[in-house]
């Protein structure tokens, strides 16, 4: 027998295939990799229309013409981004199935310009540490972005509707085996951490070339080799050439 729980508490039983009605995705790789284009290819599918994309750098226009129906709400800075994400988390009747979020890095970078823009109120006193006399965030500074990306990052992750989230690609060193790793583009370990931690899908998307296929983009699902990845589900196999998200939905819910 379930659990005699208060409504009020806002926790009830659940199966796991409800847990995943509405997964989180994210899609991460070099420039023109085809992140936002395979984002954007949601609106196509119809258990994902209609698509609403907060577009933190410009990226929604490479699927302007291919993806018309897409509602793109272009950010500049922090305070219209955290404007826009608070009214797609708690608008409950915006009617969106599908919220993509591209890219990820861009907001952070968005928010820690906003951090260094309210220094002069918030820290009057703190020095600049540079040659141009510029001020930059300070130690203190990193903790509040980790916390506020982690709380932005699990709210969309348990929202109603399914999140697609994009980010460049970066080259790092692995701690423990000194190989060279390909990872999200994100400041701070723990940011870092979260980005790839709280996703249902974290794949990694890159440009192949064949003699006769030409050029194509390829997302990988698989992890280890040198990249970060994975698939909650276990449905998408090592990766996916040419991908939809009606390739990858299929997969995870019809079985084809």
């Amino acid at each position: 027998m379930p659990l005699k729980l208060p409504d009020s508490l806002g926790v009830k039983a659940q199966k796991p295939s409800e847990l995943a009605a509405q997964p989180t995705f994210l899609f991460y790789g070099r420039g023109k990799s085809g992140k936002s284009t395979l984002a954007m290819s949601a609106s196509e599918v119809p258990e994902l229309s209609p698509v609403a994309m907060v577009d933190f750098e410009g990226s929604a226009e490479v699927g302007a013409e291919k993806y018309p129906e897409v509602d793109v709400y272009r950010t500049q800075n922090w305070e219209q981004s955290s404007k826009v994400l608070d009214a797609l988390v708690n608008q409950k009747d915006h009617g969106y199935r599908t919220v993509i979020l591209d890219p990820v890095n861009a907001l952070q970078v968005q928010l820690q310009d906003e951090i260094v823009r309210r220094q002069p109120e918030t820290q009057p006193t703190a020095k600049s540490n540079n040659s141009m006399g510029d001020r930059a965030m300070l130690m203190a500074d990193w903790g509040v972005v980790w916390t506020r990306m982690r709380k932005l990052l699990e709210a969309f992750h348990a929202a109603p509707f399914t999140v697609i989230l994009t980010a460049h690609a970066d080259t790092a060193q692995d701690e423990q085996t000194g190989r060279m790793i390909m990872e999200p583009l994100m400041q701070g370990t723990k940011t870092k951490n979260d980005v790839t931690r709280i996703p249902s899908v974290v794949g990694y998307m890159s440009m192949h070339q064949d003699k006769e296929k030409g050029v194509y983009p390829v997302v990988r699902f698989a992890g280890g080799a040198g990249v970060v990845a994975g698939d909650r589900f276990g449905k998408l196999g090592l990766g996916i050439e040419n991908p939809t998200m009606q390739t990858i939905y299929d997969k995870i819910y019809t079985g084809k």
